[in-house]
């Protein structure tokens, strides 16, 4: 899944912002720098809070400054980075969004400040990506995961702009952070291009508040607009400016946007940065010096952030138990009013769930769709993401040997970060899964304390689902934090005896009391009781005598999430406007996505409160949300691109 952008219908009711700001300065003019929100508004730091400096800077394209541009006369982009990252050395801000950074602007930067900074996108093959870079502190936040969204740009068309989740290391506290940059009037009026974008700006935050109502969004950007941006985004998102201004809709509409005043000069900002009501605001400051006069013809702006001690964004999972129902299909959990899958059903009434995921885009065999589970992927490497998994048996290989390269999965992030994982399986093929992982063949950990290379704590590869269950059972006193738990008996009578036959719905019914016992082993545990995520689905359903196929009944599979804070009784399309419920077909990757069986992975690196699964593909936008009933469906806009999450690319 991607970040849906989309228009909000209707507006959102409240009061923002704290008044006027006026700032005054005692700075020459070659030094003008105009200091905003007065004493009243200063922001003491609250125990357990985290505060920071987040600043906006577009920093003048290089193809402004060649022999044709129209800022001929100044410096190359790649020459004025050094006054730009000088600019960011005397402000230090720790998130910085950036504007018109070309791609040789970027290089100059990421030499200039070596590991310093993060960023993302990185270094795209598409320039009006890089453009717009958000870069972070290492030394301050951690990536947790970056997706993409996109509005309208010069004559109408779409571009990509960045959204990432960052983690402060020192507090934990999360925050999502956009960046972008509206269509400025230099060829043609772009006002209804800038309304539009504005518009699915807005929508995005709402949508985000509406899923993680823990994690504040914050909006950097060259909004090319003064009064008409931010008296629009106040009244369709729950934001405020960094800069003040107010806006009131009760008796009437009255909406007053910031100004900065330096000596007998006002100025309307047209680069904003804009926040969620659980960010604080204070020391709004618009830098014009000479080295920031060098640098860009715009001012640099940055204020300090405070976001007080939130509740955790996750309710306290610290154990997520993925089962692969290997051949189990929707239609047998609906058979007969649901009397072959009692329990099954039990846990879609307790928690939230779909019968209508799918398998892989690419492939409806077990063992492809096993590995997309772990890493997130699709099968297939044409185009580039894929695992290359494509047969269905163990052939003595690896992931990585069939990737041409080393392909991450959820047993990475989660032993890298220093947890344990599982594999309980009686599939023979797993051996697969357990050898690519494996200390023989996995990648260095090279977050904080090494690790080893083994990323499976724990691994149990059976002959039957009986021992299987029995073996997890056995060490649930010990339960991982994470564990994929493979079983087969389904898939068999499927292949032996037909997806239709009553021998294949008696071992529908075995299945689901298999499951039962696996769930009341976790509920009878005290340590495991209350911190547990339970993700059922099957890597691939069937038809006749075979999982593969182009037949619904192959691709088409249940997701079912229970466990501590699920919402309960939801369905997964209802909760999450940003998946595409996909009727009888299994839809590829140029149109908007299903809920996929590969969305596992980074739920599962999610609700652990881990980054996403490095070159994941499905939710690498973490925004799969099975936590909280949404307070607004945005509707889709079918004009947008969908836009598939990539993985930053990180110092």
């Amino acid at each position: 899944m991607r970040l849906g952008a989309s228009v909000l219908a209707g507006v959102v009711a409240a009061t923002l912002g704290t008044g006027l700001l006026v700032g005054t300065s005692s700075a020459s003019a070659n030094d003008a720098i105009a200091v905003g929100a007065a004493s009243t508004d200063q922001v003491s730091t609250p125990a357990g809070s985290t505060s920071f400096r987040i600043a906006t800077f577009n920093v003048l394209g290089n193809s402004h400054t060649t022999t044709h541009g129209d800022e001929s006369t100044r410096p190359s982009g790649t020459k004025r980075m050094t006054q730009t990252v000088q600019a960011i050395n005397e402000g230090r801000p720790s998130i910085i969004g950036f504007q018109e950074m070309e791609r040789v602007q970027y290089a100059a930067f990421k030499h200039l400040t070596g590991s310093t900074y993060g960023t993302y996108p990185g270094d795209d093959t598409d320039q009006l990506v890089v453009a717009n870079n958000i870069a972070w502190r290492n030394d301050t936040w951690r990536l947790m995961s970056a997706t993409t969204f996109t509005v309208p740009y010069f004559y109408g068309k779409y571009s990509r702009r960045p959204l990432v989740l960052l983690q402060n290391i020192h507090t934990g506290q999360e925050v999502y952070v956009m960046n972008t940059h509206n269509p400025a009037d230099v060829r043609g009026n772009a006002l209804a291009w800038r309304n539009k974008a504005v518009a699915i700006e807005a929508a995005l935050i709402t949508r985000l508040r509406s899923t993680h109502p823990n994690i504040p969004v914050l909006l950097t950007g060259d909004m090319n607009d003064s009064n008409n941006f931010y008296c629009p985004v106040t009244a369709a998102a729950p934001v405020h400016a960094a800069y003040g201004g107010t806006h009131a809709f009760s008796p009437a509409d009255q909406c007053t946007p910031p100004t900065f005043v330096s000596g007998k000069t006002t100025y309307k900002p047209i680069d904003w940065i804009v926040g969620t009501p659980d960010v604080a605001f204070s020391g709004a400051t618009r830098v014009k010096d000479a080295v920031v006069a060098v640098a860009s013809d715009h001012p640099l702006y940055w204020a300090d952030a405070t976001v007080k001690a939130t509740a955790a964004p996750r309710p306290g999972i610290t154990h997520v138990v993925a089962i692969d129902a290997e051949g189990l299909t929707s239609s047998a959990l609906t058979a007969s009013g649901g009397r072959y899958a009692p329990y099954l059903n039990a846990m879609r009434r307790g928690g939230t769930s779909t019968l209508s995921a799918r398998t892989e885009p690419d492939s409806t065999k077990l063992l492809p769709n096993t590995i997309g589970i772990l890493t997130g992927r699709k099968v297939l490497k044409k185009g580039g993401g894929g695992h290359g998994v494509k047969g269905s048996g163990d052939d003595g290989k690896t992931v990585a040997s069939h990737a041409k390269g080393y392909v991450s999965s959820v047993y990475d992030v989660v032993h890298d970060f220093g947890r344990s994982t599982a594999l309980y399986s009686s599939d023979p093929v797993a051996k697969l899964v357990k050898r690519s992982w494996s200390k023989a063949h996995g990648a260095a950990d090279r977050i904080g304390a090494s690790n080893g290379r083994n990323k499976i704590s724990k691994s149990v590869i059976s002959t039957s689902d009986k021992s299987v269950t029995a073996s997890f059972r056995k060490h649930i006193a010990h339960l991982k934090a994470f564990s994929l738990v493979q079983l087969t008996g389904a898939v068999h009578a499927g292949q032996r005896s037909g997806w239709s036959t009553k021998k294949y719905k008696k071992a529908v019914r075995t299945l689901d009391h298999r499951i039962a016992a696996i769930v009341h082993a976790i509920q009878a545990n005290r340590a495991t009781a209350t911190n547990t995520l339970v993700v059922v689905t099957s890597s691939a359903g069937g038809k006749g005598h075979s999982t593969g196929g182009t037949k619904t009944a192959n691709f088409r599979v249940p997701f079912i999430v229970w466990g501590h804070g699920v919402a309960a009784g939801q369905d997964l399309y209802a909760l999450n406007p940003a998946t595409l419920s996909p009727g009888s077909a299994n839809p590829g990757l140029t149109v908007g996505q299903p809920v996929r069986n590969a969305a596992v992975a980074d739920l599962a690196t999610s609700a652990l409160g881990l980054p996403a699964v490095p070159g994941s593909i499905f939710d690498s936008g973490r925004d799969l949300n099975v936590f909280h009933a949404p307070v607004t469906a945005l509707p889709h806009d079918p004009a947008l691109q969908p836009i598939a999450g990539a993985a930053a690319r990180s110092s």
